[in-house]
Formats: C-alpha cells, sequence, structure tokens
C-alpha cells in the first residue's frame, strides 16, 4: 500500500507542475503504514485532497495560484500533515484524529499567503503541534484541539479574525497563542477544564479586539496589546488557582476582567492616555485584584465580593478616578 500512495503522489506532483491556468483536481486516498503523500499545484481553480486511515502518516499541499481549496485528513498516529498555498481565495482544512493517547506528537501547519483566506485546524487526542500562519487582510484562521495540544496562530495584515477551542481533560501542559500585527483584528479564545492550561494574544496595531474564557482550574491567561483604541476582555468561570493579565500600551484602550471562584489573581496594566480599567470578582475567596495607570484621564474600577478581600489600584498622572468596591 506504500507503493500504491507514493506513485499516485508522485503522479500528481508532475500533473500539478504542467497544469499552469487549468481546473486540476487531485485526490489521494490511502490505508496502511508508512504512507506518504505529495500534490503540488500551479494554476487557478485547484482542488486538492488528501485522507490517509493508517500509521505514520505524511502529507504535504503545496498550491500556487488563486481560488484554490485544500483538505487533509489523516486518521491514526502519528500525523504530520503541511498545507501551502500562496494566491488569493484559497481554502485550507487539517482533520487529525487519533485512536489512542500515547507520547508521539503529531504536527500539522498551513502557511497561507494574500487575502480573504480560510484556514481550519481540527486535532483531537493526543499530544500535538499545530500551527497556522496568514499573510494578508480579511483572514480567518479557526483551530480546535483536545488536550496536550501547543497551538499557534500568526496573522500580519488588517481586519484578520482568529478564533482557538481548547478541551482539557486534566492534562499537564496546554498552550494556545495567538499573534497579530495590523489594525482591526479580533482574537477569541476558549479553553475549558482542568490543568496547566496558558493561553496568550498578542495585538499590535490599532483599534484591535481580544477576549479569552476559561473554565476549570489551573490556567493562565494574558492579553498585551500595544496600540490606541484597542479593547481587551478575560473571562474566568468557576475557576480556581487562575490568574487573568492584561497589557495595554496605547491611548484609549478599554481592559475588563472578571473572575468566578477562589484563589484568583487579576491584574490590568496601563499606559497611556484616557484608558478605563475594570474588574469584577465574584464568590472571590483569598483573591486578589490589582489596577497599575500611568498617564492622564484613565479611569480604574474594581469591585469584590465574597471573603479576604485584597484590592488595590495605583495610578500616576493627571485628572484620573478610581474606584473599589468591597463586599462581604
Amino acid at each position: 500500500m506504500k507503493t500504491n500512495c507514493l506513485l499516485v503522489g508522485i503522479l500528481l506532483m508532475a500533473a500539478g507542475s504542467v497544469g499552469y491556468a487549468q481546473s486540476n483536481t487531485g485526490t489521494v486516498n490511502s490505508t496502511g503504514n508508512n504512507n506518504r503523500a505529495y500534490i503540488n499545484q500551479a494554476g487557478s481553480l485547484n482542488e486538492a485532497a488528501i485522507r490517509q486511515d493508517g500509521d505514520r502518516h505524511n502529507a504535504r499541499i503545496r498550491q500556487d495560484g488563486d481560488h484554490n481549496s485544500a483538505r487533509i485528513i489523516q486518521i491514526g498516529d502519528p500525523h504530520k500533515s503541511v498545507i501551502r498555498q500562496f494566491g488569493d481565495n484559497n481554502v485550507a482544512i487539517q482533520n487529525l484524529r487519533r485512536d489512542r493517547i500515547n507520547l508521539q506528537v503529531s504536527e500539522a501547519s498551513i502557511r497561507q499567503v494574500g487575502g480573504e483566506n480560510y484556514a481550519e485546524q481540527n486535532k483531537f487526542r493526543g499530544a500535538s503541534q499545530i500551527y497556522i500562519d496568514q499573510s494578508g487582510h480579511f483572514n480567518n484562521a479557526i483551530q480546535h484541539a483536545g488536550n496536550q495540544v501547543f497551538a499557534i496562530i500568526e496573522q500580519e495584515g488588517s481586519n484578520n479574525y482568529a478564533d482557538q477551542s481548547l478541551g482539557n481533560n486534566g492534562h499537564i501542559l496546554n498552550l494556545i497563542e495567538i499573534i497579530q500585527e495590523g489594525d482591526g483584528n479580533r482574537v477569541v479564545q476558549r479553553q475549558s477544564g482542568a490543568g496547566d492550561n496558558r493561553l496568550l494574544i498578542a495585538q499590535n496595531g490599532n483599534f484591535n479586539y481580544g477576549y479569552q474564557w476559561a473554565q476549570g482550574s489551573f490556567r493562565n491567561a494574558e492579553i498585551q496589546q500595544e496600540g490606541d483604541g484597542n479593547a481587551a476582555s478575560q473571562s474566568q468561570k468557576h475557576s480556581q488557582e487562575v490568574e487573568a493579565l492584561i497589557v495595554q500600551k496605547g491611548n484609549f484602550n478599554d481592559a475588563y476582567q472578571t473572575q468566578e471562584n477562589e484563589h484568583q489573581y487579576a491584574n490590568i496594566w496601563q499606559e497611556g492616555e484616557g484608558n478605563r480599567a475594570s474588574q469584577f470578582q465574584e464568590e472571590s475567596e483569598f483573591s486578589r485584584a490589582e489596577i497599575f495607570q500611568y498617564g492622564t484621564a484613565n479611569r480604574a474600577r474594581t469591585v469584590q465580593t465574597g471573603s479576604y478581600h485584597f484590592g488595590s489600584i495605583t495610578q500616576t498622572g493627571q485628572a484620573n478616578a478610581s474606584v473599589i468596591t468591597q463586599g462581604n
């Protein structure tokens, strides 16, 4: 079965290399061990699909041109798949599923250059590294993963959207990161379950929005924004032993944090003018909240309910306002 798959891949590469400006279609279906498949297409209106059901998969798709579409499906373990697209209106989807959890690490990556692209990765069970890299404007990147995952999305351009969802069942370490360069970008991160989970959003530009939602214990959420008119929001529900941090450098930015349950720490750090910071902690036994603002005309508010409160607001500059309300 290995030989057949390689022959099909080679033929498809040859067909793609000479198929300029043609409506090409390539498909590989493989079942067995030690399989590899490669598709290389150049031209317009191309489609490529690889499905591998077996062991030790390795799949690669490269498309140069417009209106391309690529999909890789791998079942078994370990996985390794790569999609590269250079052109406009491209679509790339990777679906990876394991039959069991082991120590082998799966890898999947998507690289897209151009505007209005769509990339999606779905990874179920087992240790994995998944990565999406997009350059251009109005792109969309989606990642869905189970546990034991290191997931990264990088986007360069404006008006892009990135979404990560991670479900964890108590495994030691999960890392999800989104990095954006440009204006008017949006980010959403969601994570549920217990474990040493870490969420990071880093945005450089103006009028960007970052949102993190987490449920469970032992997690760290962080948003970093540099620019003007940005907004950051963090929500940690039914959580214990959690930390939330928002760092903003620029003017007229908004930061909001809400936490429920005990042993929580919330921190907002802002530098600039006309910024606003709000914190809300409910059922916040053994919790603490801190706000640091450096600049003028800033606003800060902390509200805490429950037991053993600690709230602190530090402001330097002129025309600032602060409020702390604690209840029991």
